[in-house]
């Protein structure tokens, strides 16, 4: 697309930083959360996402269980 900037080409701090660098734990608490708090939520980020998309190790077993 243009007009949109890659992830890997933002500076951060003027770093570049690797795309597979970028996480944060926080949001993916707040997806778990979502998901937990709103079943309807289930089925559409199993849509979206996978559980290699989360970094943390218990987040990434909480998505697989809410998907079961």
């Amino acid at each position: 697309m243009t007009g949109y900037l890659e992830m890997q080409d933002v500076p951060v701090m003027g770093y570049e930083v690797p795309e597979s660098k970028l996480y944060s734990h926080e949001a993916e608490y707040a997806v778990i959360g979502a998901m937990i708090q709103r079943g309807d939520l289930i089925e559409d980020m199993g849509a979206k996402l996978e559980v290699s998309d989360f970094h943390h190790p218990a987040c990434a077993e909480l998505f697989e269980l809410l998907l079961a």
